[in-house]
Formats: C-alpha cells, structure tokens, sequence
C-alpha cells in the first residue's frame, strides 16, 4: 500500500479550484520532485508512473499515452496502460495497444509468460484502486489530458442568456441553447442540434472506486460529441466519457425531457 502524497512539514495554503476550499499544496522535496517528471499531453513513461505511485518493480521504460479499461481499448489508442482483477480479463490483454497493466501478484502468477514478458506490469495490491489513483492525480495535477478542442462558437447560433458555455466547447451553425441549460467543457455540438431548457451536456459520469472500503468518484476527463440535427430534451443530462474518448450522440437523434445518458454511452 502506499500514499500519492506526502505532508510536508510546512505547507503552503492556497484553494481548491474544484471546492474553493482551503487546502494544503504540496512543497519542499515533494514538490521539486514533482518538477522533474516528464509528463506532457498525451504523453507519460512507464518510469514516472513509477514514481508517483512509489512503485519499485518496473523493468522497462516506455511510452504511455492514455488510460484505458482493459476491454474498451480502441483503434484510436497508441499504447495504453490498464489494470485487470482477474483471470477473467486475460483475454484482452493480447490487444498490442495495452503497454503496461496493474496487477496484483497473484493473479500475475496466472498470467501467461509471453503475454507477461511484452507487458510492463505494475504489482500492487489493489489495482484499481493505483490505476485511478494514478488517473485522479494526471487529471489534476498535470497536462496529460489537456483538451485539444477549440473553443468555437460559428455562425446563426441562438445561445440564452441564462445559459452556461464553458471553455473548449464547439457548438455548430444553427443550433439553439436554451435557458439555464450547461455546456461543459470538452463538448463538440454539430449544426442544428437544440439544447432545450435546463440540459446538461458533458457533466461529471458516476464512477465509484473502492479504497480500504470507503468508495470515492473517478474523474471525469473525456468528452461528448453531438452531431448535427439533434434535438435534447429539457432537463436531459449528458456525462462526457472517463478517459480520453467520447460519449457520442449521432445525427439525427432526438432525445425526450429527464434523460441521463451516462458515459461513454454510444447512440
């Protein structure tokens, strides 16, 4: 077991972006450590992973560019790291896409030597609990999963005063955003899609992860795609995807009033 952060003995006071509360920000020996690891956009060696996670068996040094569960691995990754809890979830893990894995010693004991020797495995006691630890902390404290979408709004677009656009939002020509509906980040609408009133596209999925028993949410880092010629119903929510992907809402749907749609949904 292990701790993402460690207390410095003074630590600075600043706020929590997410909470506006006040929270302690990591100094001293921590922070300059912080400092030194390469952890770009899209970008993350298997050697650093190491290193936030304080884990010690790692052999090999690679590339990593997203995180990805084990069977939801597409054709747009280029290398992946994953996690697996059981013998059951082997079968994927022949995807040349997935790089490295966390897993716990026993059920490394089943995994196949060839399939092993290819992958750079991370043995840790729970490893789901370490792959979202791992996530949780790329998605707050680097730019791993900075979004690459620009913030467009085109022409004939309708949007309520009372409505809420955040950045990175793409929102095609046509379209109409009605009264105290949200648009969070990471949102690509296509042309003319209607959001009616009170709809929130791109919120925050439910994903619950278990540590020690005391369950806590996943980020939420993707985002969501609506195409061209949608209608949402009012007070109809949307999540974005987990990681890096995107919930998708093809052309031509027409969505009722009171829907949730949850991530990484596919319509």
């Amino acid at each position: 077991n292990y701790r993402l952060f460690t207390r410095p003995k003074t630590p600075l006071k600043g706020v929590d972006e997410f909470s506006n509360k006040q929270m302690s920000i990591p100094c001293g020996w921590w922070f300059k450590r912080w400092k030194l690891l390469n952890i770009s956009n899209n970008s993350i060696s298997t050697k650093d992973i190491e290193s936030i996670l304080k884990i010690c068996n790692v052999v090999k040094n690679i590339e990593i560019n997203t995180l990805e569960l084990c069977n939801r691995v597409n054709s747009n990754t280029l290398s992946c790291v994953t996690y697996v809890t059981s013998e059951d979830f082997f079968p994927f893990l022949d995807n040349n896409k997935i790089k490295a894995v966390f897993i716990s010693e026993d059920i490394y004991k089943l995994l196949d030597a060839q399939v092993a020797s290819r992958l750079v495995t991370f043995i840790v006691d729970d490893p789901e609990d370490s792959f979202y630890n791992l996530h949780n902390y790329l998605a707050t404290y680097t730019d791993f999963y900075k979004s690459n979408i620009s913030h467009t709004i085109e022409k004939n677009v309708s949007i309520h005063p009372t409505a809420v656009i955040e950045k990175n939002v793409s929102i095609g020509s046509g379209s109409v955003i009605g009264a105290n509906a949200v648009i969070h980040n990471n949102t690509i609408i296509g042309k003319n899609v209607h959001v009616h009133s009170n709809a929130v596209l791109g919120t925050e999925g439910f994903q619950v992860v278990n540590r020690d028993k005391k369950p806590y949410l996943a980020k939420h880092i993707g985002g969501l795609i609506i195409g061209n010629d949608v209608s949402v119903g009012s007070s109809t929510v949307i999540a974005k995807s987990l990681f890096s992907s995107f919930t998708s809402i093809g052309n031509n749907t027409l969505i009722d009033g009171n829907v949730f749609i949850a991530h990484n949904c596919v319509i």
